[in-house]
């Protein structure tokens, strides 16, 4: 008897199961459109705030953080040039919603990402 590698319940199931992760990515998505603002501090001091929705984009330095090159897009914000060692703030990439960041540790910088609206918990134990 020749047996069938996926049955009729098996199907359902992974259909059911695809459909329910289509769902949660699309709510994800429509959950990351709200405003985000990108701070950016040295030395734990804020030297600029862009609010990702509205800024300007393409690339910009900051006289406070030397030898930086920052991007804000569609993406998000990213560090593209940094001659610190390492350049694992380069190597993050884009970030784009609150609660992210982007950490360059030889020059005390950081990028936060945070929303003016109350974020849910991520978990709740």
């Amino acid at each position: 008897m020749e047996q069938k590698l996926l049955n009729r319940r098996d199907a359902i199931i992974l259909l059911s199961l695809a459909a329910v992760g289509i769902l949660l990515w699309l709510l994800f998505q429509i959950g990351s459109r709200e405003h985000v603002t990108a701070e950016i501090t040295v030395d734990s001091t804020c030297i600029a705030q862009y609010d990702l929705s509205s800024a300007p984009k393409g690339t910009f330095t900051l006289p406070q953080a030397e030898g930086v090159v920052f991007e804000i897009s569609d993406q998000g914000i990213r560090i593209t040039e940094n001659d610190c060692p390492g350049r694992q703030c380069v190597h993050t990439g884009w970030i784009s919603r609150p609660n992210q960041t982007i950490v360059c540790l030889p020059k005390k910088l950081m990028i936060q990402l945070t929303s003016s609206e109350d974020a849910p918990p991520d978990v709740v134990i």
